[in-house]
């Protein structure tokens, strides 16, 4: 040990096993790092008061776990503790450790080639391993910073960002068709902010506690297993809703077994089918946009009850999708209905409203045959109550409504395709006015929010 004023830290990983499938092929381990202080006398006498560890980890391949994370210590009696960090086992690296107050940086573990790496054992960074029922301890060695050696640790400087978090809970499911039933599954999850990549990492066979930096105005979680994968799209408030252990505060990923095949129905302009009908002008269509103003009504799916001319309007939408090589219903297992929020529509870019006020909406099956470029309010087709599925009430303006859950609808459409042609969509209540839901159409300029079908098979 070298002859140094040197606080002996110990960093404890505790390895939580747990079973996280019936099934041997699903079994998944995660850890958790805690991190403190064993000999604190050199700090007692030295008369310092500490509240807060930063640590900076990456893994095998160099990529950054966490950067800058504080974490607060927690008194108990003589000893310091904090609160556990999650990590998959695996290999990784402790790239900086700062120990300080307030917002002052107290002790550091220098880096390798710095002037005061030669005082420590060990100077960062270090490799230690995280495995399966094992404990593994790591002692980093810090040093006290002052005025006068705080350049000579090799760290551009002792400032950092505290990042702020807030934790999701997710949990994958996979379709056993010998049971036909969805059983809780290990799958990987991606979670990127604003495009940026945050997370990618194992989730257990179990509802898995995640920890998201916030600071992001989009969220993008993508679920993979196998060669299945599903992203789903959330605002920060959003996803910041899926905190709480109850069904609803859940982020639920459904995956087929290999042997299914999956249909996914996103067409375009040429090949899309949608189309608005507006009580306002009962004879006019709305199938086509007259003109590359992305506020022409066709670019969106507009269901609204609002006023104009000291009236009363409403808009309902009518999708449907080319479902003629799919013959069998009762091989469907599942069928999502997307629809994505249109920024570039009048309802947002100009009124500023989008999905605004009491907007529970329903989805009903269409029973007549309609054409895209004639339809209007006085000739639009029956549609039928059965199976339909209601949209709960926007929780934000431009929210996403993602993989809507139409089974049943789609299955009627396969078994009677004679008295089928897609969807209708208004709201529950149209006698209420100032209520609107706003969505790409098949004819918006952005191909990646055309309405999407995605059917199980």
């Amino acid at each position: 040990m070298k002859k140094v004023l040197l606080a002996s830290l110990s960093l404890l990983l505790f390895i939580i096993a747990i079973l996280t499938s019936c099934e041997k092929a699903h079994e998944n381990k995660t850890g958790s790092v805690s991190f403190t202080f064993n000999n604190l006398d050199n700090l007692k006498s030295a008369g310092e008061a500490l509240d807060f560890i930063v640590v900076s980890l990456s893994d095998k391949n160099g990529d950054v776990v966490y950067e800058q994370l504080k974490l607060d210590l927690l008194q108990f009696d003589d000893n310091y503790i904090t609160k556990p960090v999650y990590l998959e086992p695996g290999t990784y690296s402790l790239d900086l450790f700062f120990v300080g107050y307030g917002q002052q940086v107290k002790f550091a573990t220098p880096l390798a080639g710095s002037a005061m790496a030669y005082l420590v054992d060990n100077p960062l960074p270090f490799t230690f391993n995280i495995n399966e029922d094992d404990v593994t301890n790591v002692v980093p060695q810090v040093i006290k910073v002052t005025s006068e050696n705080s350049d000579a640790f090799g760290y551009v400087t002792f400032s950092f960002d505290i990042i702020s978090t807030f934790k999701i809970n997710v949990a994958g499911f996979t379709y056993d068709s010998s049971l036909n039933n969805f059983n809780l599954s290990a799958f990987n999850l991606a979670v990127y902010g604003d495009g940026v990549i945050l997370l990618d990492s194992i989730m257990s066979a179990k509802t898995n506690t995640v920890l998201i930096p916030d600071g992001y105005d989009q969220y993008q979680l993508k679920a993979t297993y196998d060669t299945n994968t599903y992203t789903k799209d959330f605002s920060r408030m959003e996803l910041q809703s899926y905190s709480c252990t109850c069904d609803t505060g859940i982020i639920k990923f459904y995956f087929e077994d290999q042997n299914n095949d999956i249909f996914t129905l996103q067409p375009g302009p040429d090949d899309g089918k949608d189309a608005n009908i507006y009580s306002h002008q009962p004879d006019r269509n709305y199938g086509s946009p007259l003109s590359d103003n992305p506020h022409d009504a066709a670019y969106s799916i507009i269901i609204d009850s609002w006023t104009r001319d000291a009236g009363i309007y409403i808009h309902r939408s009518l999708l449907s999708f080319n479902l003629e090589n799919i013959t069998d219903a009762n091989k469907i297992s599942k069928a999502y209905l997307s629809l994505y929020f249109d920024s570039t529509t009048y309802h947002w870019d100009a009124a500023g409203f989008g999905n605004y006020g009491q907007n529970e909406a329903v989805i009903q099956r269409i029973t007549e045959s309609w054409e895209e470029h004639i339809v209007t309010w006085n000739n639009q087709p029956a549609t039928t109550n059965l199976n339909q599925v209601f949209l709960p009430q926007s929780q934000s303006q431009t929210q996403d409504y993602l993989n809507i859950d139409v089974t049943l609808l789609v299955k009627d459409m396969i078994a009677h395709p004679n008295t089928s042609d897609g969807f209708m969509i208004k709201l529950l209540n149209e006698g209420s006015i100032y209520h609107s839901l706003v969505f790409a159409s098949s004819d918006n300029f952005n191909p990646s929010k055309h309405p999407k079908l995605t059917i199980e098979y």
